[in-house]
């Protein structure tokens, strides 16, 4: 017999307190005729499961965890008797970004059914060898468990609190409970199937980098920019820049099961630019297929103030991937270059959540910072009127919740150049590029 409690009329006791024991009429009957010989073992310190407290005494046992700080959290397993039938109980609370306690509105999973006999008998086995003992101070009063009660004829109230035998006993029941929740709610079912699904994935994204993907050899390079003799700058990138920056996993399109993001400097000694991939993995033939691309920008490697990161954040319960570049020029051009770009992702490809560019040296508000919170980043168009481009980044990752993924960052040293014309013969460049996890 399933039942899941949503809706249900009879839900166990399920407060985040455990219950005082409320006996049925037939669990009084067995009570009363083991109390008697029951006297002599409460004189005890603690009893024992198996030995001084039979199969047939066992009412109910109760696991919990709960936290009521930031990310609250509850988690209770019930296996109880009731009306000669062995039962399971569990219920999954959550409440991400915010405190406890957690009430039934924050229940993510739940449900109610008959064990069978060998279901109940692997409980029973690995109960076996615990101590019960006097109930001590009110555990709720700090720390988030787990806390273990059993409830049993002849305990008086008294004789109830559980540890297990061994730490390997534990684990080995909360595997057992794990793989019953799992059967008896379709909620946790699904969570499974997610968890490994996106096992085998990352596993598989792994690979299939490490075998198609070369990583750059160097994360800081410098280089030159020269002009020639008919007034045309020309670049040689260290071909050491060009390949995979990072690549990190994340559920892109919301249904659960991570994609693989990619980026990489592309480009040759006279061109570059930034690539952003999105790859998904076939469990039905074990593939990794690549979905879609963008490719981001040229000369994001010849500002002589620079800053271009890849950055993911949530917007209206949708992740977003965005490109931001700020650049500031002083020796070919005077000015300040401001890029944003922000993609979603469907499960087939990129769409363009917002763009907006300025390029200019009044900074004067373009309606640039407008865009970026149309897209969900609510900045000012002030914070990027600063001379540490870092800074605006950091503020920028702040207000969006966002999560740094890739950074290129560049400098020049050479400011000496015709006042007149900004054209120096030659331009020293340096280049670092980050990938974070």
């Amino acid at each position: 017999m399933l039942c899941v409690l949503t809706g249900c009329s009879r839900t166990p006791n399920i407060s985040g307190t455990v219950e005082k024991r409320s006996v049925t009429g037939s669990e009084d009957k067995a009570e009363k005729s083991s109390v008697a010989g029951s006297d002599k073992l409460l004189k005890k310190d603690s009893m024992i499961v198996g030995e001084d407290i039979s199969e047939d005494q066992i009412g109910k046992f109760y696991y919990t965890v709960e936290n009521i700080n930031y990310d609250a959290y509850y988690l209770r397993y019930l296996f109880y008797v009731e009306d000669g039938k062995h039962m399971f109980f569990f219920e999954e609370r959550e409440r991400k970004d915010d405190y406890g306690p957690t009430t039934e509105e924050d229940t993510i999973a739940e449900a109610e059914f008959e064990l069978s006999d060998d279901e109940w008998s692997d409980f029973v086995g690995i109960i076996k060898g615990g101590q019960v003992r006097t109930r001590g101070d009110n555990p709720e009063d700090g720390g988030s468990g787990p806390w273990t009660y059993l409830y049993w004829s002849g305990d008086e109230d008294k004789y109830q609190e559980y540890s297990f035998k061994f730490q390997s006993a534990r684990k080995e029941f909360e595997e057992l409970c794990e793989a019953l929740a799992e059967k008896g709610s379709p909620e946790k079912k699904k969570e499974k199937e997610i968890k490994d699904f996106n096992a085998a994935a990352h596993d598989a994204f792994e690979e299939f980098v490490q075998s198609q993907f070369t990583q750059i050899s160097s994360m800081k390079e410098s280089f030159i920019t020269v002009r020639d003799d008919e007034g045309i700058y020309y670049t040689e990138y260290p071909p050491q820049l060009f390949g995979l920056v990072n690549h990190c996993f994340a559920d892109i399109d919301g249904d659960g099961m991570d994609e693989m993001i990619i980026c990489q400097l592309s480009g040759d000694d006279i061109y570059e630019n930034l690539w952003v991939s999105t790859y998904e993995y076939n469990d039905e033939n074990g593939e990794v297929e690549d979905t879609d691309f963008y490719e981001y920008g040229e000369n994001i490697l010849e500002s002589d103030d620079g800053n271009t990161f890849v950055f993911m954040y949530e917007y209206n319960e949708k992740p977003v991937i965005a490109i931001t570049t700020m650049e500031s020029y002083y020796t070919r051009a005077d000015g300040v270059n401001l890029v944003f770009k922000a993609l979603t992702y469907d499960g087939d490809g990129f769409e363009e959540l917002g763009s907006d560019e300025y390029a200019g040296s009044d900074m004067e508000d373009p309606g640039f910072a407008d865009t970026l919170k149309e897209c969900g980043v609510d900045i000012e168009w002030i914070d990027f009127i600063v001379d540490d481009f870092k800074k605006v980044q950091e503020k920028l990752l702040s207000v969006c919740d966002g999560k740094l993924i890739t950074e290129i960052i560049t400098k020049t040293d050479d400011m000496e150049y015709d006042e007149e014309g900004y054209i120096p013969e030659t331009i020293y460049r340096h280049v670092e590029v980050c990938g974070y996890e």
